[in-house]
């Protein structure tokens, strides 16, 4: 499969750098072999991984198509939330507590709402005209803000209807990424405008569900060129050695939304019997390397060996900074690829020019999951 080598996980000693490989080779205290650590197999490690791949993949799909037929369900979800308003709204005519308590809606025509439905309480007694807005406030501080008003029975009441609107109004908010806008799906008429919003949902929910269709289409496409892309610099790396650089998908085995991203490893231990290349995450080596040279460097002033407590402080006096996950031309020097630069570089930046596009799309579709599940736990 395109973009899969034949990796394992990394591996690391106490310190958290690389461990030193093993061999064969005479020690210089006595000449006494080292053993060879146990076979592995490396046919188990390439078919596990390509196993895994495979089912973050068929995850992927299978989430892609809740989500398509979830939003073919919007507007089943709008017309429960209507419902639950009238009953509510009933409560609030019925219950001595709440009287002259009246529930507000609102759904405002413009491009930043994107059909969003707008909660407010209004309460007139003795005189007083007071209105509280309720969109977006959590159940905490809607439970301190009504239970004074109304009372506790009713409050308990208004908070589920609360929580789904303010779902369904952040979904919205996600969705307003895609080209269909809910004012298009508004229709004039003399119904309520609850029961208008909810068939305008209904109507847009369909769009949406076409438009998502089209932008997991792209992503696909995308994702296709990046594993492309991945096969070939593994390819063009010829024989893999040690401080070799791979390239690889990042398998989130629990991740609904399949393979996070691209990786690139350095290789640091080839096991001879069986080929299976030991690798770390090329970000964990420009840790290790950096703080390698900050221990060579700290030998040389002080004419001995540092003592942790002393390199402690020394990284701790250094400013913070973050390792960029991008190959330099500082490591294919390190990784002695020098005669590769040209070539690394290259399939590198189209590996870039896939990944922004594929990232934003994925991003989107992780916000949307997220929305989907919390709305979904509403309504249970």
């Amino acid at each position: 499969m395109v973009g899969i080598p034949k990796v394992v996980e990394p591996f690391t000693n106490g310190t958290g750098g690389a461990r030193r490989p093993q061999s064969n080779k005479a020690d210089k205290s006595g000449g006494k072999k080292v053993e060879q650590a146990a076979p592995v197999d490396a046919t188990k490690y390439s078919s596990d991984y390509i196993k895994k791949f495979k089912a973050s993949v068929e995850t992927r799909q299978a989430t892609f198509e809740e989500m398509i037929a979830w939003l073919l369900e919007l507007g089943r979800i709008a017309e429960e939330i209507v419902e639950l308003a009238i009953r509510v709204k009933k409560k609030l005519k019925t219950n001595d507590r709440a009287k002259g308590a009246t529930l507000k809606f609102e759904c405002k025509k413009r491009p930043s709402s994107n059909g969003q439905l707008y909660i407010s309480i209004r309460i007139r007694r003795e005189g007083s005209d007071v209105t509280k807005g309720l969109t977006g406030v959590e159940s905490a501080e809607a439970r301190k803000l009504l239970s004074p008003m109304v009372g506790r029975d009713v409050t308990t009441s208004v908070l589920p209807l609360i929580e789904q609107i303010n779902a369904v109004n952040d979904a919205l908010t996600v969705l307003s990424e895609l080209a269909p806008s809910f004012d298009d799906f508004r229709e004039p008429g003399q119904s309520s405008l609850l029961k208008a919003w909810a068939k305008a949902i209904e109507l847009y929910g369909i769009a949406a569900s076409d438009a998502l269709k089209g932008r997991i289409d792209q992503f696909l496409d995308v994702d296709a060129e990046l594993l492309e892309q991945a096969f070939l610099f593994n390819h063009e790396r010829n024989n893999v050695r040690f401080n070799s650089i791979l390239c690889r998908m990042v398998l989130g085995h629990t991740d609904p939304l399949g393979p996070r991203g691209i990786q690139f490893r350095i290789v640091r231990k080839i096991i001879p019997t069986t080929g299976v290349r030991v690798s770390n995450p090329l970000v964990s080596v420009k840790k290790y390397r950096s703080r390698l040279q900050d221990k060579k460097a700290l030998e040389a002033s002080l004419g001995r060996a540092p003592t942790p407590e002393e390199m402690e402080e020394v990284r701790a006096n250094r400013r913070k900074r973050s390792y960029t996950p991008w190959i330099t031309v500082d490591l294919i020097s390190h990784c002695h690829l020098g005669t590769q630069i040209r070539d690394v570089l290259h399939r590198q930046k189209k590996i870039v020019a896939c990944m922004e596009g594929w990232s934003r799309d994925r991003d989107f579709f992780q916000q949307l999951h997220q929305q989907r599940v919390r709305i979904c736990k509403k309504r249970t």
